[in-house]
C-alpha cells in the first residue's frame, strides 16, 4: 500500500516594482517634468552635420506618425527633435594600423 502525502509550497509575495510608467507625483505631462531626453554620439564629419540633424528629426518625427500613438510613453512623455542631444566624436586610428 503507497502512502501519499501532500506537499505545499509557499511564494514569498511579490515585491513592488516601478516602472517608468507609474511614476510617483502624478501622471501625465501636466504633474511635472516629463520631458525625455536622449542622447546620441556620431562619428565626427564636416560636412554630415545637416545630414545627422534631418535623420534624427525624421526618426523622432515618425514616432508621432501614424493612426493614434504607437507608443504608450509618448502619451506621458514629451520627445520631440529638441529633445535629442547629439555630440560628435573623431575616430582615432588604431595603433595597429588595422
Amino acid at each position: 500500500m503507497q502512502s501519499s502525502s501532500a506537499t505545499t509550497t509557499t511564494r514569498p509575495p511579490p515585491k513592488e516594482v516601478t516602472t517608468f510608467r507609474e511614476r510617483p507625483g502624478g501622471q501625465g505631462a501636466a504633474a511635472g517634468n516629463n520631458n525625455l531626453t536622449i542622447g546620441i554620439i556620431l562619428p565626427y564629419t564636416n560636412f554630415g552635420v545637416r545630414e545627422y540633424k534631418k535623420v534624427t528629426n525624421a526618426a523622432v518625427n515618425n514616432l508621432h506618425r501614424g493612426r493614434g500613438q504607437r507608443f504608450q510613453f509618448l502619451q506621458k512623455y514629451r520627445f520631440e527633435s529638441d529633445r535629442v542631444k547629439s555630440t560628435m566624436m573623431r575616430l582615432t586610428p588604431s595603433p595597429t594600423g588595422g
